[in-house]
């Protein structure tokens, strides 16, 4: 029996229910659409107040809770007039303190446990953002922010998952990151501001889809190929533009810093002069002149690995697109990882790497024959490459049946997934 390798177990960024990019819920495509209930719905997300009208002078809290009421920081439920329920961080539980004034998108400071900003709103990175239901539900974010659960907030207990997540704003990656950071190649677009990165995090095919927003930025010493320095890997505690996403091989489980790229098509006789296109498209390559890192560009060594690949589900075979999945990628060393060639349920030295994209055509043969040639065995299209896009690659948005080439042949490492801070 090929068993698959080992995956890293940490904390989840958190799931959600059918949702959307912007972590809202997706139509139920089984029910017939009432077009009444779906404008007032979307009138309601629209009117969610994520700009500001006036801000005041934010003022820390002084006055110490003592209300012990339960209460329900979603729906604003269980507290006395003049109160508001959220996350205390003074004694890490959810519930009531007196209401602020500091409307969402105003800037907001914390005392006594709690913050100034007004009820359905918490303050993060010093900005008061609209609490929300990450599992699709009420209340939602508006059109150009989604849902995130952030770590050590709205979590009832060590080992539970937050309740409730966060607006953050959305944001490009390939546009609202800096990088190469002091550097001069690139300018940083206006989606997230000097203090915050766009960072995200492939879906595995389990909703909510990929979605990346601007989250406080990491490490800038945490660059392609870094190792990550602590247990608990947060998904933005990389560089801008970087993300804790692979093992450093198949046979060492020190998670790494990635680099995002963007992809282009690459298979026999259709990759470019010298097979230039694995690394992507310029000035977004997985190579030494475009990103910051540690980079091997031999010919089967580093590709740029399309995002879609990393949006399936491996046990199901549901693919979760998302309107990032054909046009980012993360650089990926092929030379790295193995795949089990010769078939004894074991991943070792003695097993054969990932092929070159470049070597490969569209769909290889799968067949237990070829295990040991690599070239015939393997496809371009095949999700563990990811070497072509879901159009050349004939990727369908319905579930695919699942098979051992899809989550078991090859051992490249953990996908990290983490909450926010």
């Amino acid at each position: 029996m090929v068993r698959w390798g080992l995956v890293l177990g940490l904390v989840s960024l958190g799931g959600c229910g059918g949702c959307g990019d912007d972590g809202n819920a997706l139509p139920d495509t089984n029910r017939p659409i009432d077009a009444a209930v779906d404008a007032a719905r979307d009138a309601a997300i629209d009117a969610r107040p994520d700009a500001p009208t006036t801000c005041s002078t934010t003022m820390a809290p002084t006055v110490v809770p003592t209300s012990t009421a339960t209460c329900n920081a979603l729906a604003q439920t269980g507290c006395a007039a003049g109160e508001k329920c959220t996350w205390r961080s003074d004694v890490k539980i959810i519930g009531c303190v007196p209401t602020g004034a500091q409307p969402v998108g105003c800037a907001c400071s914390t005392g006594a446990g709690y913050d100034d900003c007004v009820g359905g709103a918490y303050c993060a990175q010093g900005i008061c953002k609209s609490i929300c239901d990450y599992q699709g539900g009420f209340p939602m974010c508006s059109s150009d922010s989604a849902c995130i659960r952030h770590s050590g907030v709205f979590a009832p207990s060590l080992t539970s998952p937050p309740v409730a997540g966060l607006c953050d704003p959305k944001c490009s990656p390939l546009v609202d990151n800096d990088f190469d950071g002091s550097g001069t190649q690139f300018s940083k677009g206006s989606g997230c501001n000097a203090t915050s990165g766009c960072y995200g995090f492939p879906s595995q095919g389990t909703p909510p889809v990929t979605v990346f927003t601007c989250a406080a930025l990491g490490d800038p010493t945490l660059v392609h190929r870094s190792p990550t320095p602590t247990s608990t890997t947060f998904t933005n505690q990389c560089a801008q533009g970087y993300i804790p996403l692979f093992y450093e091989s198949y046979a060492v489980q020190q998670v790494l810093c990635i680099a995002m790229c963007q992809p282009q098509n690459c298979y026999a006789g259709n990759c470019g002069t010298n097979a230039e296109n694995r690394w992507g498209v310029a000035p977004h390559r997985c190579t030494p002149s475009d990103r910051l890192g540690t980079f091997d560009n031999a010919l089967g060594a580093e590709h740029c690995r399309y995002l879609w690949s990393l949006e399936i589900d491996r046990g199901t075979g549901t693919f979760l697109r998302s309107q990032h999945s054909d046009t980012l990628g993360f650089c990926f060393d092929h030379s790295t990882f193995v795949y089990d060639s010769d078939n004894d349920g074991q991943f070792t030295s003695s097993d054969l790497p990932l092929p070159a994209c470049a070597d490969l055509q569209i769909t290889g043969t799968h067949d237990n024959n070829d295990l040991m040639n690599p070239t015939v065995y393997w496809g371009a299209s095949d999700p563990p490459l990811g070497c072509v896009d879901t159009v050349v690659g004939g990727v369908q948005l319905a579930p695919h049946v699942p098979t051992q080439l899809d989550f078991v042949r090859a051992a490249y490492g953990p996908i990290v997934q983490a909450p926010r801070y």
